[in-house]
């Protein structure tokens, strides 16, 4: 996983977008880990919103404001 600070055209893209795209943040393993959580876990799958994209595709959409004590809110906090 990426540990190195956030560049000062991070920070700054960060602030005009709301979010940032860190190619390599995380491992094919972790990313694997986290796809079958979000499948598995009751409360994200209670909590989805059902969407359809412009050509029609559908899909499922779950938000959260402040991070939980799971692997998803692990990953929304540093390491010092």
């Amino acid at each position: 996983m990426v540990t190195e600070n956030f560049t000062p055209a991070q920070v700054e893209l960060y602030n005009q977008q709301g979010y940032i795209i860190i190619k390599g943040f995380c491992t094919s393993k972790e990313v694997n880990k986290l796809y079958q959580t979000a499948l598995d876990d009751n409360a994200m799958r209670n909590n989805a919103l059902d969407l359809n994209d412009q050509t029609g595709k559908k899909t499922r959409l779950s938000l959260w404001f402040t991070p939980g004590n799971d692997v998803f809110g692990y990953l929304t906090r540093s390491k010092k």
